[in-house]
């Protein structure tokens, strides 16, 4: 408790009284009978020592008192963190009186500027902060969600603030155009922490992340980490996850993207139907190769072999370009051919195929083709790769029209650094819009954890990968080998690999029999099942196998689960989590 002067000066004469007795008269008596033994005393240097000894008395009573307000004044109560893309965290005393504003990137340092919000009033820092992003474009009408969480040592204090935080940021917002506020508590955990700290993000943050990639396994951590508030909010709203202790108002913005009109105007007109024809539709936002995308599904009525067709289109969000399309018959609709028909031959099927992908004999490789029979329909299956994408065309083995065809990326040539794709890669310096090599590289370190001074053999290539230019950024560190693709415009990681270096791969290393030091294969399901987040009764057509991949024995697990595919990686010797995948079935 602070004390004004008043105060302490009545707190010095209390004591001085306290200390300074009426007793002179005795004294002098006394000293009179003892004449020529004691020394007598003056009245004034009896008096300096009394004055003397309260005035330290009370000294040192203030020091105490002003140490403890001191120590309670700066002792830390709440932790608000603000996420969009700047991320900001303010700490707080128990009066609510900031002690620290602490930015998370570079965007937040831009957003605090030169402002010194120490010891001023929490809803005054916030206020500033939000003025400050909707200047700096942070906060717009391409981009408008915010996340507020709070971490306080009391649990109830810290539910009213931040209850009372999101309405105020609200209000701002509603006050220029509009918004969507997110808003949760946190508290300590370990396992959070360790995320917050290793991608540099605000606790809040890694807690919505968590939260995303538990109800949707189509997601992981480290895909999700380098989107903004926003996009993560739109992830949510069309998938339609739920998530628990999460409190949320608005609509997100989605200016920043062609939108769902636009995108299913281009699914339609490829697919060559009308919107009166469409009998089933649904529309999800998905992130899918470091870009948002759409995919859309739907069917239409087949007007040349009766029945209805599926149709599946996944058409990046930012510029509408068709990443993915595949339809097929409905098998309950499509008719068999009659028995004995006269069947086209392989080549003519070959034929059909090139001819539905717009390509010649002569741009594909890996080219096969086979003669099949699915739910009583002869077809041939032609299979071939082109431009970078993997395509799987099936043919009517009767008259030729085709039933499926499916175009995807090539994540193997994709990613082995060799593209073939027809568009040139960009053999001139960076453009103005580009990051440049050192901040692509520093993007690369800091996903990998590690630093430039631990850095060997790098490689640094600016190319084009489907119509963007991405810096392929290649280096060996702490003994494994990193591959990272970052966006040249948004530094956005879109691919990272990591694999142990293998100093021997000349020479094949003995295979060791099982031994006890490995985890087993029932340890090996248990650690797959926690990462999918199932139960072993939800898993079917479970496989297990044990083999030897980079020089490490490693259990490969296989399952299907609530309508996905998984395949986990895991390290025999360790548990370790190598490779993680889901699909849907």
């Amino acid at each position: 408790m602070k004390h004004n002067e008043q105060e302490i000066k009545a707190m010095v004469k209390k004591a001085y009284s306290a200390a300074t007795p009426d007793v002179l008269e005795s004294v002098l008596s006394d000293c009179k009978k003892l004449k020529g033994r004691v020394t007598p005393m003056k009245k004034k240097n009896y008096l300096k020592s009394i004055i003397a000894a309260a005035a330290a008395v009370v000294f040192v009573l203030a020091g105490v008192i002003g140490f403890g307000t001191y120590q309670k004044a700066n002792k830390v109560v709440s932790t608000v963190a603000l996420d969009v893309n700047p991320g900001i965290e303010i700490t707080v005393n128990a009066k609510e009186k900031v002690l620290d504003v602490k930015a998370m990137n570079d965007d937040a340092k831009k957003v605090i500027g030169d402002m010194n919000f120490k010891g001023s009033d929490l809803d005054v820092a916030v206020n500033a902060l939000i003025g400050s992003m909707l200047r700096c474009g942070y906060l717009s009408e391409i981009t408008n969600s915010i996340l507020v969480s709070v971490d306080s040592s009391d649990a109830a204090q810290g539910e009213a603030l931040q209850k009372r935080i999101a309405a105020e940021i609200e209000a701002i917002l509603n006050q220029n155009g509009g918004g969507s506020v997110l808003s949760q508590t946190v508290s300590h955990d370990a396992e959070l922490e360790k995320l917050a700290a290793e991608y540099g993000i605000t606790l809040g943050k890694a807690k919505l992340i968590q939260q995303i990639t538990s109800a949707s396994p189509l997601y992981t951590f480290e895909s999700l980490v380098s989107l903004s508030i926003n996009d993560l909010n739109l992830l949510m709203n069309y998938g339609k996850l739920n998530l628990g202790g999460i409190d949320r108002s608005g609509t997100p913005a989605s200016g920043a993207y062609i939108g769902e009109e636009a995108a299913k105007r281009i699914a339609f007109e490829h697919a060559g139907v009308a919107e009166s024809e469409i009998t089933e539709y649904e529309c999800e936002m998905d992130y899918e190769h470091g870009r948002m995308v759409y995919d859309i599904e739907f069917s239409g009525s087949d007007s040349t072999n009766g029945g209805y067709i599926e149709y599946d289109y996944h058409i990046d969000a930012e510029n509408g370009e068709i990443l993915k399309y595949d339809f097929e018959h409905d098998d309950d609709h499509h008719a068999t051919p009659a028995p004995g028909s006269e069947y086209i031959t392989s080549e003519e099927a070959i034929a059909f195929a090139l001819e539905r992908a717009g390509l010649a004999r002569n741009q594909v490789t890996n080219l096969k083709a086979e003669f099949e029979t699915e739910h009583g329909v002869a077809l041939y299956e032609v299979e071939f790769d082109a431009n970078g994408y993997e395509y799987e065309i099936k043919v009517n083995a009767a008259d030729g029209s085709i039933l499926k065809f499916d175009r995807d990326y090539d994540d193997d040539h994709n990613h082995g650094g060799h593209h073939e794709n027809p568009t040139a890669a960009p053999t001139q310096a960076p453009s103005e819009s580009y990051i440049g090599t050192e901040r692509a590289k520093q993007i690369a370190f800091n996903r990998a954890g590690v630093s430039a001074s631990q850095v060997k053999n790098l490689k640094v290539k600016l190319d084009m990968d489907d119509g963007r230019a991405i810096y392929e950024i290649e280096f060996d560190a702490k003994g494994y080998e990193y591959d990272v693709d970052v966006d040249a415009v948004n530094g956005n990681v879109v691919d990272f690999d990591k694999d142990a270096i293998d100093d021997d791969d000349d020479e094949p290393k003995p295979t060791p029999a099982p031994a006890g030091d490995y985890i087993g294969a029932e340890r090996a399901k248990k650690i797959a099942f926690n990462r999918a987040g199932i139960s072993a009764s939800q898993a079917e057509e479970l496989e297990v196998e044990l083999e030897r991949e980079d020089g490490r024995m490693v259990y490969t697990v296989e399952f299907k689960a609530g309508g996905y595919e998984y395949e986990v990686e895991i390290d025999a010797l360790t548990g370790e989590i190598l490779d993680y995948d889901v699909e849907r079935d």
